[in-house]
């Protein structure tokens, strides 16, 4: 149906949602999981969530962030991380709330509070 198309097309494109909210990991996580709940809903669910999640969080512009998601990707692909898609996003949305906390958050979103 359009509606699933729709729903799996914005979940394939969550780098881009990403960058429209300024890199705001928070803000794309709650995202994703209002689409999840919106397949689920309709009977259905998704298989690359993870990679498509993996892709959003590679086009951070924070060294720090994009070096541990590199981490957890290659411990991921090596097996040495059993990750699902509600881990990788709690994972990541603790590191961007600490590098803000910090102080040592670079991405847009920071320059533009």
């Amino acid at each position: 149906n359009a509606t699933t198309s729709t729903i799996r097309d914005q979940l394939i494109d969550l780098h881009a949602y990403l960058a429209q909210v300024g890199f705001d990991v928070s803000k794309m996580n709650q995202h994703a999981k209002l689409l999840l709940e919106a397949l689920r809903a309709r009977g259905e669910t998704t298989n690359d969530l993870l990679n498509n999640l993996f892709k959003a969080y590679k086009t951070v512009k924070d060294d720090d962030f994009l070096t541990y998601i590199k981490t957890k990707q290659s411990d991921w692909d090596e097996g040495s991380l059993d990750l699902t898609a509600d881990k990788l996003m709690l994972l990541a949305n603790n590191k961007y709330r600490l590098l803000i906390d910090q102080g040592k958050w670079q991405g847009p979103s920071a320059a533009g509070e």
